[in-house]
């Protein structure tokens, strides 16, 4: 899982773009045309070569099933703005907080 900060909001978004084509057994003068393909998830990041959108992403940062688009086949990005919760802060529950706090106090000996 890739670790990182969450902001407090974040964008849902569907992301259109050409996905790349090929051609397993077919006839080689055929021309091949991208496909179109739609990805949906949470804007990780976007950057000057790559738009990066996750399907789940966890309190402490870390984000599953990441999806990398490169830029130049982005068509165009749909989205909508969303507040996370407030006690969605690093910690997915109590219970995760509290074993982390033992085992930073077990490390300090």
């Amino acid at each position: 899982m890739a670790k990182r900060k969450l902001p407090k909001k974040l964008q849902v978004v569907a992301c259109i773009w050409k996905d790349a084509a090929y051609m397993y057994d077919g006839d080689p003068d055929e021309p091949l045309h991208p496909e179109p393909a739609a990805t949906f998830g949470l804007l990780v990041e976007e950057g000057e070569d790559y738009v990066k959108i996750a399907s789940e992403i966890f309190g402490n940062g870390c984000s599953r099933q990441l999806t990398s688009i490169p830029k130049g086949m982005v068509q165009q990005i749909i989205g909508s703005q969303i507040s996370l919760p407030d006690d969605f802060n690093g910690w997915s529950s109590k219970e995760d907080s509290q074993v982390a706090k033992k085992k930073k106090k077990g490390k300090k000996k």
